[in-house]
């Protein structure tokens, strides 16, 4: 039994040691300076989140630790927001490997927590395919669900751009109701 230990301590002598490139991809991925941007059109069929029979909504995104919203749009079920949100993220590469862009809907109480309304997920790379030509962005409508997953009432409009950091010189579009 000493020479099959001995055999298996010889074998274990001759492999390499990781290179730093391996290491890297066993651990943490490298990192690049990307800007998200999140253009926000509008909601619609929302469901009523105050007694009013209405809702106070705001958009709010986060992405790899980062977070913005926009305004909050009173009294109403089909609000207009037309912002462009804009999140600046140390983002792992290859994409693939980036947590999902998060999209909260919120109702906005003037006392106490403010109420989630629907929220949904988009994957990074799905998000980054989808503006291909800056004049010509064409958003999309999302679904919105609860914590569970379950669909719930309402959707959001929103398109998204992807851009590495050196290429935030681009103009945000113009957003038109």
């Amino acid at each position: 039994s000493l020479n099959k230990v001995g055999a298996t301590l010889h074998l274990a002598k001759r492999h390499k040691a990781p290179t730093k490139r391996s290491e890297t991809y066993l651990g943490e991925p490298p990192r690049r300076e990307y800007q998200i941007r999140v253009h926000v059109y509008q909601a619609r069929g929302l469901e009523a989140a105050d007694q009013s029979g209405l809702s106070d909504p705001y958009v709010v995104v986060r992405a790899m630790g980062q977070s913005a919203r926009t305004e909050i749009k009173k009294k109403t079920l089909n609000p207009e927001f037309m912002q462009s949100l804009n999140l600046n993220v140390a983002m792992p590469f290859p994409m693939l490997m980036a947590p999902d862009i998060l999209i909260t809907l919120y109702d906005w109480d003037a006392v106490g927590k403010d109420d989630v309304i629907g929220r949904f997920f988009v994957n990074v790379e799905e998000a980054a395919n989808m503006v291909t030509n800056p004049n010509d962005i064409e958003p999309k409508w999302f679904a919105l669900h609860d914590a569970d997953g379950h669909e719930v009432d309402g959707e959001l409009l929103v398109a998204f751009e992807v851009l590495p950091a050196d290429k935030t010189d681009r103009p945000f579009p113009k957003l038109n109701p």
